[in-house]
Order: structure tokens, then sequence, then C-alpha cells
């Protein structure tokens, strides 16, 4: 039968609309993203799932024996506010000034994009972060945990993916230095409690700390992989990077200072 134009347009149209429903399928199909009121752009959308991508490639890398997907990652995207707030209380979590968390109740990143439009992205960073190292590790150092998500967090969506320098938190600990105010073999120690009593009522002194760690030891990567697996092999936190940094813990304490002094 010959086609008249106004019957090739309406085939390319069904044809794009067949394909873009695909694509779209596709792509929730290799995440769990639950955004039930969808209140993520595509552009976030499609942000995200590079971020997701890129931490997946550095955590497989870190945990070989138990490699993840992208069918693996679990992330609850709350519009409300208030209904965000239950669903922390109902998951045990104490994190009303935050606006994500992760629930080790459902293995989930939970994030709140209601009155966080401006960090909403980096909050998903971060919380994906806490996702993939609690699904390996139960209670990891809270330095580590805080020190990569926050690291993970700035990553900017390019080609190289590469996270974008925290210039605050990096201002924050050179005033440390300055005041002679760390001990990063005692730093290190800290548990959970101490570590956010301290951050919030001190300038994000542990976020800033632990940031910076990370910042030093991603500049290798290979050397970063080595903590992580000789602290998921029962090593404490001053043993792994004893074990890890070449010239051991008291050069890397020392290259700490230097670099960001």
């Amino acid at each position: 039968m010959r086609k008249t134009k106004g019957s090739n347009k309406i085939g390319k149209s069904a044809v794009f609309l067949f394909l873009f429903l695909c694509y779209g399928v596709n792509l929730f199909s290799q995440y769990s993203i639950n955004d039930e009121e969808s209140v993520m752009t595509k552009k976030e959308l499609e942000s995200l799932q590079k971020a997701i991508d890129y931490q997946l490639e550095f955590y497989n890398k870190a945990f070989p024996d138990g490699m993840m997907d992208r069918s693996s990652v679990n992330m609850h995207i709350f519009s409300n506010y208030v209904n965000y707030l239950i669903y922390q209380k109902e998951h045990g979590v104490n994190a009303i000034k935050a606006m994500g968390f992760y629930s080790p109740i459902k293995k989930e990143a939970v994030v709140c994009k209601d009155k966080n439009e401006k960090h909403f992205l980096k909050t998903c960073y971060h919380e994906l972060s806490h996702f993939f190292i609690q699904n390996y590790m139960d209670m990891p150092p809270v330095w580590l945990n805080e020190g990569l998500a926050t690291y993970f967090e700035s990553i900017k969506i390019s080609k190289s993916m590469k996270p974008e320098r925290n210039i605050y938190l990096t201002a924050r600990v050179k005033t440390m230095i300055e005041l002679k105010d760390i001990d990063l073999k005692d730093f290190i120690s800290w548990d959970h409690q101490k570590f956010y009593h301290i951050s919030f009522t001190q300038d994000s002194y542990g976020y800033a700390l632990a940031y910076c760690m990370t910042s030093l030891l991603m500049q290798h990567e290979t050397t970063m992989i080595a903590v992580i697996n000789n602290i998921y092999k029962g090593k404490s936190s001053y043993e792994a990077l004893d074990n890890s940094y070449e010239g051991g813990f008291a050069v890397f304490e020392k290259d700490f200072m230097r670099i960001f002094k």
C-alpha cells in the first residue's frame, strides 16, 4: 500500500514512542529506584544512574568477592518531608537534621527532595555510598563510612566522573592544622556517637577530617582499596592504614599535615 506523508509521520511517531518506552523500561529494570511521585527529572535520573555506575565500579573493586550489579541498588525518594520523617521513625533512624539516611532494616538509601532541591543529588550520591559499603560491612569505621560518602557526594557528572574538591571542608582542616587541633590516631578510633556529636557541635569537624583523609587515600585508589580490604578482614583502622599506606601510618599522618596545611 502506498504511504501518504501523514501516515509516514504517524509511523515515525509510533516508532519513536516505542523506542522511548523501551528505553525507560530498560533504565528502571537496571536499578531499584522508588520514586513513587515522579519527583525526579529525567536529567536528575540520568545523573543519578551515572553516579551509581561510578560508585558501583569502585566498590566492586574494593569487595571483589561479593560483587553487586545495578539491580542490587535500592533507593527510596521522598517528595514530602513529613512522610520522610515518618519513614525515618519507622526504621528506627534518628537523623532529623539529615535529608537522607541508610536503612539497615530494608538495606536501602533513603533521600528526601522536599526542602532539599539544591543539594538533592549530592544527598543521593552520599547515601548511595553508605548503601554500598554497609551492604558489605555492617559496622564500618565511621571515619571511613562518612569519608567515602562525603567524597563521592561531590561527583561531577562528566566523562572523567571525578569528584570535585570540597573547598569548605578542606579549608576547615587547614584551620584545624593551624590550631594544632588534630590527632588522627585518636580520630580514627571514634565511635558513631562521638563523631556525630562533635561534627554537629564543632562545624563539621569529623566530616572534614574524614573527607580529607579519604581524598588523600583516593589519590592512589589501590591504597584506599587496600585500607578497606584490611578493615573488612578484621584489622583496626590504625593497622589498615599502617599496612596499606607506603611508609605506614606515621608517613600518612605527615603527608596529611603537609598536604592540607
